[in-house]
């Protein structure tokens, strides 16, 4: 079978959770010995659909998260007949649509409250949204719909938003931190962000401050403390989506529509207190989307943050240990002796990591890797 996919230019270039869904969708297609296309994201109103559409039914794959982007995608399909499996964004409707499926952001939510409240939490902030964000977008209405139920009227200003950069959200939420004694953050990049600045200003985490953060990557086993998380399976949402796929491509595509959510699980760490059961809750449907063109990306700080996440992702443990020498000054022959690699795949494996974080020049790695204190962190990569 062959299975057409599209990925959000955006999206796919810079998005550490992008490479994730890509890597699960890729591993169900082996399994399946199903056949991939990849049409490219910036060019694909003038890919030829006719000609790969001839013998099989008008159906995509199209994964992307940026509301402004996909609206123009959706409503291009829909004029010319074809019709998506939408992956990793709430549910709206559209004519194009007949599949979606995506993380359950909203159980989410409420796995994450119920765990803060087992651990004493009473007043919890939302940190981190982005407005161009689908999944920002499903966990605000499930937050604020929690709030509400506690009897909170003014639920907006329990929300903190990342429209102009973490530094700016955290600073709105350093004006009112003494409201809090618990944050619930969008994503692992925003939570690092901000317990880095609260250690920074000696508000201590759990003691002071509790946080359950959305994801889980090597960013946060870098964090310290480590961060209590809401992990999601990327191979389940990739069997996930390949089945449903498969569903859709037998079926008549007037009579049915398939949504499927994946449920995640909770991953008790340092940032709070206590561990605790995972809760459910049943989900809600999104209303009307903005339409802004911002930028998750455009943020320095959360580009570093992706820049170190991808080098961890490209690390093993020789590349760890390589690495440390590299930033003791090591000369390359001690490395190789130590390490027992010859000289010349001592400098392929600085070449590939340097490859991953695209940086072209020794002298510009090892500055990366300064600056960001790669020291410390391969370090208490190596303890844990």
């Amino acid at each position: 079978m062959v299975v057409p996919i599209i990925y959000e230019p955006y999206y796919s270039k810079d998005s550490i959770w992008c490479a994730g869904i890509r890597s699960g969708i890729e591993k169900a297609l082996t399994r399946k010995k199903y056949f991939p296309v990849y049409i490219d994201g910036d060019s694909y109103r003038s890919f030829d659909y006719d000609k790969l559409f001839k013998d099989t039914p008008r159906l995509l794959i199209l994964v992307a998260n940026r509301c402004s982007w996909i609206l123009s995608a959706l409503d291009f399909f829909e004029k010319n007949k074809i019709d998506i499996l939408l992956v990793d964004c709430c549910p709206f409707i559209n004519n194009s649509v007949k599949g979606q499926v995506f993380f359950h952001y909203e159980h989410g939510i409420a796995t994450a409250l119920e765990h803060l409240s087992k651990c004493g939490c009473s007043r919890t902030a939302l940190y981190g949204l982005f407005r161009n964000s689908f999944a920002d977008k499903m966990k605000q209405r499930a937050f604020e719909e929690k709030m509400r139920c506690r009897g909170i009227d003014n639920v907006g200003s329990l929300c903190f938003d990342n429209d102009n950069g973490l530094a700016d959200c955290y600073d709105k939420f350093h004006s009112r931190i003494s409201e809090f004694d618990s944050v619930i953050c969008t994503n692992e990049i925003a939570a690092n962000s901000l317990i880095k600045r609260l250690l920074a200003d000696g508000i201590r985490v759990p003691e002071q401050l509790q946080i359950v953060s959305y994801g889980y990557t090597k960013l946060t086993d870098i964090s310290n403390p480590s961060i209590t998380t809401l992990k999601f399976d990327n191979c389940e949402l990739g069997q996930q989506i390949v089945m449903a796929f498969r569903y859709l491509y037998n079926s008549s595509p007037d009579t049915t529509h398939l949504t499927i959510r994946i449920s995640g699980k909770l991953i008790q760490r340092g940032s709070t207190r206590r561990q605790s059961d995972t809760a459910s809750v049943s989900m809600t449907r999104a209303d009307s989307l903005d339409t802004v063109t911002l930028n998750f990306y455009d943020d320095e700080e959360v580009t570093a943050f992706s820049r170190i996440e991808k080098l961890l992702l490209a690390c093993d443990d020789i590349d760890v240990k390589l690495l440390l020498g590299l930033l003791e000054n090591m000369p390359y022959e001690r490395i190789s002796d130590g390490l027992h690699l010859s000289r010349s795949t001592v400098f392929y494996r600085i070449h590939r990591l340097e490859e991953a974080i695209d940086i072209t020049s020794l002298n510009d790695f090892k500055e990366f890797l300064i600056t960001h204190h790669f020291k410390d962190i391969l370090e208490n990569y190596i303890d844990d």
